[in-house]
């Protein structure tokens, strides 16, 4: 720089055009040029700073590009406020200053609909941002994702983002709202309560036990709504569960509306069903005496039937199962297989899908997948030493009749789960 020649005029205009605004910004600039500051603004900095002003705040306000790199800031409304940007500065004294200028609440008076209204709630968007973690099942970390932030920002300067602390305050405040809602729903109904109830053991060794309710509102429409979902902890006898489950039913003030309740059927929810029973006919007595108080669970007796059926071919079952792990645990097994797909010039476009061996229906649509993909499954066997798992003609024709006598057993279950 101190080499190339400076333009004719460029001195006067720069020294003699100076006010006292002027000189106090240069001298700000060259305080943010200083050591103290790591170090002065450079051209790729000015670029850098302009690419991060991402923040709705900005929005407020115009900016100039000065000669010694940086921007000077102005205020959109008063036209008076000004600063120097520097590429570590944040957004708090710039929103500050805005959501104070009479220039804009006078602007905001006259165009309530050109940016963010003043009729802004904060409760109220507490409950709503709640309403939506809640009903979609979103971490509550989301309250303090920065795009996440920065589009609230954007929709409503005057919005205060909360951390995850306050978020879970706000979702127990909503969850209790919902359930004094449903609360007084249900004593106000007329109709009887019909329940379910499941028990079983997530992948984390945790029991869970879930309590639902089914109703015909006062309109006429049948409702289910699920009262309690809480870990389990206590052994899985049949005292426990009914000790559980009668105060879940005490505290939502249901004992003397209750008319039947779904159960899985095991020998721990005979003796749970059996002192409900006796338990709610004592309160109040149950319609039929409560002949048929006790319902199990026809999709659970028919899983029952079937997994016993399998059995029958539980060799061929897991060569199956077992193959569908070989080829599918790699990137390079998973395109050999479609080279055999290719190879045997088959119309097999689907992905074999894997079963969980508790689930009967889902070991029905592995077989039924493999029987489309039989010849791309012989080949890969003869093309690939180290899989064990090929079938025989015979064990085809197994697989093929349990398939079709596993078909209306499986379209009766998706039948009970339209109910």
């Amino acid at each position: 720089m101190d080499n190339q020649e400076v333009p004719s005029g460029f001195d006067n205009e720069y020294n003699n055009g100076i006010d006292d605004n002027e000189e106090q910004l240069i001298s700000t600039t060259s305080r943010v040029a200083s050591p103290k500051r790591k170090r002065a603004f450079t051209k790729q900095d000015t670029l850098s700073v302009k690419g991060r002003r991402t923040s709705a705040v900005w929005n407020h306000f115009t900016f100039t590009t000065l000669a010694l790199g940086g921007f000077e800031v102005h205020c959109k409304y008063c036209k008076t406020y000004k600063f120097i940007y520097d590429s570590i500065m944040g957004t708090s004294n710039a929103k500050r200053h805005y959501l104070k200028c009479p220039s804009y609440l006078e602007f905001m008076s006259k165009n309530p609909n050109g940016l963010a209204g003043t009729d802004f709630d904060q409760k109220t968007y507490l409950k709503l941002f709640a309403q939506s973690i809640l009903g979609h099942g979103y971490p509550l970390r989301m309250a303090e994702h920065p795009r996440t932030r920065r589009l609230h920002d954007y929709l409503n300067p005057n919005v205060k983002t909360v951390c995850r602390n306050t978020m879970t305050k706000c979702c127990m405040s909503e969850y209790n709202d919902l359930k004094k809602q449903l609360f007084d729903t249900l004593g106000a109904s007329s109709s009887r309560i019909c329940l379910t109830s499941d028990l079983w053991q997530a992948c984390t060794i945790n029991a869970y036990l879930v309590l639902t309710a089914h109703y015909v509102d006062n309109n006429w429409k049948l409702r289910s709504k699920i009262l309690n979902f809480q870990h389990f902890e206590s052994s899985h006898t049949g005292n426990n569960i009914y000790e559980f489950v009668q105060a879940l039913i005490r505290e939502w003030g249901i004992e003397k509306k209750a008319f039947t309740i779904t159960v899985d059927n095991a020998t721990n929810m005979d003796v749970f069903a059996a002192r409900l029973e006796c338990d709610l006919n004592a309160c109040s007595p149950l319609p039929l005496d409560g002949r048929y108080f006790h319902i199990r669970c026809c999709a659970h007796i028919l899983n029952i039937i079937v997994q016993e059926g399998l059995r029958v071919i539980d060799g061929c079952i897991e060569k199956v199962r077992e193959g569908v792990k070989y080829i599918t645990f790699t990137e390079g097994r998973k395109i050999k297989f479609k080279q055999c797909v290719v190879a045997t010039n088959s119309d097999f476009k689907l992905k074999l899908k894997k079963d969980v061996s508790t689930r009967w229906n889902s070991t029905f649509l592995m077989l039924e997948r493999a029987l489309l993909a039989k010849e791309a499954l012989d080949m890969f066997a003869k093309r690939d030493g180290n899989y064990k798992f090929g079938l025989s003609d015979l064990e085809w024709q197994h697989i093929q009749s349990m398939s079709n006598f596993l078909e209306p057993f499986y379209l009766i279950t998706k039948l009970f789960f339209c109910f």
